[in-house]
């Protein structure tokens, strides 16, 4: 798995234009569902890497499978540098919310809010 998700990182990275195919076949809701259910820490930390890569793209895609409440549940479990991975994306999600994107965010603005006392400037 691990492997796996370097692998569409490092594609997404290089290749900006497979982004489109790697939002296609889905895995932006699997980059979601290992940072919601972390059991190995690195995966974790390359799925937010992932899915800051195509948040940068595709936003929508990212949000739908719940990837706000996906990036910032376990962010104090993380380093500040991966902290700041999260928040970027979270930041992302953000920039371009469809109309019926309120349930997908309503629960994230405490979480949002909380980050406005953090003493990191970013």
């Amino acid at each position: 798995m691990l492997l796996a998700a370097r692998a569409l990182t490092h594609l997404a990275d290089v290749l900006p234009s497979s982004c489109v195919a790697i939002v296609h076949y889905g895995a932006a809701s699997c980059f979601c569902e290992r940072l919601l259910t972390i059991e190995y820490i690195d995966l974790a930390e390359q799925s937010l890497q992932a899915l800051e890569k195509l948040s940068q793209e595709h936003p929508a895609a990212c949000l739908r499978p719940g990837g706000l409440m996906a990036v910032l549940s376990y962010l104090d479990f993380f380093a500040t540098g991966v902290q700041r991975v999260a928040v970027t994306t979270a930041a992302n999600m953000c920039r371009q919310l469809p109309p019926d994107a309120a349930d997908m965010v309503v629960d994230c603005v405490p979480i949002l809010t909380n980050l406005l006392t953090y003493q990191d400037a970013k």
